[in-house]
């Protein structure tokens, strides 16, 4: 009778852990989704602030979803290969892992550039007055030859100073990396 019993633990056991790590491989790839979301909102949101984002040893910020990405598709795999040992819920334990490698070879195919440009755009929209606008068309006609790039440093003087008002401050502290595309219209 004591056999039956212990044997019954166990499957009951043996239960818990798996409703255990299905609910961890869920919140694992719930993670990784939110990972790969945050590497396509991190440019967009750097350009509307005008800044560039880095991680304590002055790493590029995108860093971070990076290897979240990678650590997680690191980690479904060894549950896949636990779920094989097993042979139980191997096709979620498949579909997981296969669905965190997806997400992370597409973090390579995000166009941070573009994605900077947008937001920058959006910021040198609400940011900039009509005069400063004009101040800037008058410095790029003066400095550019068509098809050219125009950065902060252009519009600065010898000294850092701004030949054409305060526009330099706006953009020459936070965006000496980068530099943006000037279109003649």
């Amino acid at each position: 009778m004591q056999i039956g019993n212990s044997s019954y633990k166990v499957e009951q056991s043996v239960r818990r852990s798996s409703t255990f790590t299905r609910v961890l491989r869920l919140v694992l790839f719930s993670l990784s989704v939110l990972s790969f979301i945050s590497a396509i909102v991190m440019p967009y949101c750097e350009g509307r602030e005008n800044s560039i984002w880095a991680v304590p040893p002055l790493l590029p910020a995108e860093i971070v979803p990076l290897g979240l990405l990678f650590l997680i598709a690191a980690i479904l795999f060894f549950f896949l290969v636990a779920s094989l040992i097993r042979k139980s819920d191997i096709l979620v334990a498949t579909l997981f892992f296969l669905g965190s490698v997806m997400l992370f070879a597409g973090f390579f195919f995000i166009n941070n550039q573009r994605l900077y440009l947008f937001g920058f755009t959006n910021y040198a929209k609400n940011v900039l007055t009509t005069e400063e606008w004009r101040s800037i068309a008058r410095v790029a006609q003066a400095k550019m030859k068509p098809g050219d790039y125009l950065s902060a440093f252009d519009i600065m003087d010898e000294d850092g100073g701004s030949s054409e008002g305060q526009i330099a401050e706006k953009f020459a502290p936070r965006t000496a990396f980068k530099k943006w595309r000037v279109h003649a219209r």
